[in-house]
């Protein structure tokens, strides 16, 4: 498909690829689950932490209110609704690129990926802009569609309450992350 954005053109390629079938026994496949946060944006099961932001530019931001205060559909409007548009290309592409690079390591590195289905736009609405500059929704479509084998799980399982060794659940507040076996 041939599409022209900004005055630039693109041709966008679509390849099918088959998806891993668990044919090997489990034991011999890299398990890891994702827990999607806003302090810290994805934390995976064996420790590490990812932690990025992409705000706006200034310039984004400067363009944005020069853009408020012209005269709709004039041409100094038009010109400088084109350099915004410009602009915003540039950091869609960077957050673009932040999730691709995310993906592609998760989804090589690990067989099977587990997250919890978490309500993100309801995180919008609480967290704003640092939920906007971090993307997470977009990470978990592309882990979805990447990944040789994607486990979505319900967002009220409470996970955080049940030991990963001796899989007891335990009452713990939400701000207590660390379960103290008794």
């Amino acid at each position: 498909m041939l599409t022209n954005k900004n005055n630039n053109y693109y041709i966008y390629i679509t390849a099918y690829k088959n998806k891993y079938i668990l044919d090997k026994p489990i034991n011999n496949q890299k398990i890891v689950s994702i827990d999607l946060g806003i302090k810290n944006q994805l934390t995976l099961s064996n420790g590490l932490i990812l932690n990025y932001n992409i705000p706006k530019s200034k310039r984004e931001k400067r363009l944005q209110r020069r853009l408020s205060k012209k005269v709709k559909n004039s041409n100094n409007y038009r010109k400088l609704n084109n350099k915004l548009n410009i602009e915003q290309t540039k950091t869609v592409n960077k957050r673009r690129d932040t999730i691709s690079k995310i993906v592609h390591y998760i989804s090589t590195d690990y067989n099977i990926i587990i997250t919890q289905k978490d309500n993100i736009r309801g995180w919008k609405h609480l967290f704003g802009k640092r939920i906007e500059s971090t993307n997470i929704g977009g990470i978990i479509e592309a882990l979805k569609h990447k990944a040789s084998t994607f486990i979505l799980l319900d967002r009220f399982i409470p996970t955080t309450k049940e030991c990963s060794k001796c899989h007891n659940r335990y009452d713990i507040k939400l701000d207590e992350r660390i379960i103290q076996m008794p």
